[in-house]
């Protein structure tokens, strides 16, 4: 969980350079529809529900 005040381009960013294999982003999807998005380090992006997380990653 990246908690600092940074914007979330910048935490992105930081999270490529030292290699988190896979980020999972709440944001207004997951409020609106109970979906995240997971972002994977060779760039690929997959939207999901919540629920459908573990089986993905």
């Amino acid at each position: 969980m990246d908690d600092r005040d940074d914007g979330f381009g910048k935490k992105i960013k930081d999270s490529e350079l030292i290699g988190v294999p896979v980020s999972i982003v709440f944001g207004k999807n997951f409020t609106d529809h109970n979906k995240v998005e997971i972002i994977f380090r060779n760039g690929e992006k997959v939207a999901s529900a919540l629920n459908e997380v573990e089986e993905i990653i």
